[in-house]
């Protein structure tokens, strides 16, 4: 008799499984370096202090810090693979496809680091440069530990529908643009170089690339 195909989602490919926990290990390995970040993290949302008045008498672990980002990254492009998928309708669950995902989601993180880097010191201030950098560090660890739970409810939750799946991905993105804009411009709408650098930082070097790692998902998705 004839075996039928087994149809590839994330309960049929067990690799999907040990990557979530093997995301959610990195969170404890950071956590065990660090106890007070995630806490550092969530109350910087509701601040617009500088460094020396939201952590004093705290630095960040930069091995820490390293591994969130990569949480995060990793998060963020199992997001992008489930979002993708749901809208297609179809699609392989395969780790290679979501091992390039990754790889892209770094490489235009890493682009875009660089020019925002670039940016700031052009139009910022020297003294609110490390202001945002650590603001913009906890607002991505903060829209990471909200994601991941997302993520896994779209994984996993087989009574979510495609269009929910695709709407709880984008209202968190959505939640850390708003969030970006709203900092920037309490910290920075003051001048008019502050406001150069809020037009091209959120408006491009933020936005573009959740556009771009989406759209490279759906073409390696779709092939």
């Amino acid at each position: 008799m004839e075996m039928l195909p087994v149809i590839s989602t994330p309960w049929s490919e067990a690799w999907v499984a040990w990557t979530m926990l093997g995301i959610l290990a990195l969170g404890a390995i950071a956590h065990d370096m660090q106890p007070q970040a995630i806490g550092m993290a969530f109350r910087s949302l509701f601040t617009i202090g500088d460094r020396s008045s939201m952590f004093i008498d705290t630095n960040l672990d930069r091995r820490a810090e390293i591994i969130m980002i990569i949480l995060s990254i990793c998060t963020f492009s199992m997001g992008a693979y489930t979002s993708v998928v749901a809208y297609l309708g179809s699609g392989v669950y395969s780790f290679q496809t979501y091992g390039f995902i990754v790889l892209i989601s770094l490489g235009i993180m890493l682009v875009r680091t660089i020019l925002e880097m670039i940016a700031a010191y052009t139009f910022v201030p020297q003294s609110k440069v490390n202001t945002l950098y650590y603001h913009y560090y906890h607002l991505t660890v903060c829209t990471a530990l909200i994601h991941f739970p997302i993520v896994l409810l779209c994984l996993f939750w087989g009574a979510l529908t495609p269009r929910a799946i695709i709407l709880l991905n984008v209202a968190v993105i959505t939640f850390y643009l708003f969030t970006v804009l709203i900092k920037s411009c309490l910290l920075l709408m003051r001048s008019l170089k502050g406001f150069i650098y809020i037009l091209i930082t959120v408006i491009t070097l933020e936005l573009i690339p959740f556009v771009a790692v989406v759209g490279c998902s759906y073409l390696l998705i779709n092939n």
